[in-house]
């Protein structure tokens, strides 16, 4: 993994070190925690294409009916964390902890900057 860089197979299945962009945003584990956190527990634990949740998720519940950017940053923003040895979730950071509001504008603005026609692309594979 890139020096000082959080653990992108959170973020990207199979990260390639020359090229960390490459599946960047569209690894498993960030899918199954998206839908876990927007659909449902159920629908996160069985395998890729299988809907079999038992109730409304929380996507559902609240009319969202899309993927977005900040969605996604989002899940991965949590994945971090629960995949941390930290105790608790603090924005700041310091003593040794990780920053995560840091983090997450990182990512946002990270994403905000490709092409637009990448961005659409996420979008797109995340939508289907």
């Amino acid at each position: 993994m890139a020096p000082g860089f959080p653990n992108q197979k959170i973020i990207s299945e199979d990260p390639d070190l020359n090229d960390l962009m490459s599946g960047f945003l569209r690894g498993d584990t960030l899918l199954r925690g998206f839908n876990h956190v927007f659909i449902s527990l159920s629908t996160a634990l069985n395998d890729a294409g299988t809907d079999k949740s038992t109730g409304k998720g929380t996507a559902a519940q609240h009319n969202v009916s899309e993927v977005t950017l900040e969605s996604i940053i989002y899940v991965a923003h949590i994945l971090h964390f629960v995949h941390s040895s930290q105790n608790t979730f603090q924005a700041k950071g310091g003593n040794g902890l990780f920053a995560y509001r840091k983090y997450f504008k990182f990512l946002q603005r990270s994403v905000r900057e490709w092409p637009e026609a990448d961005q659409e692309n996420l979008l797109t594979w995340w939508n289907e």
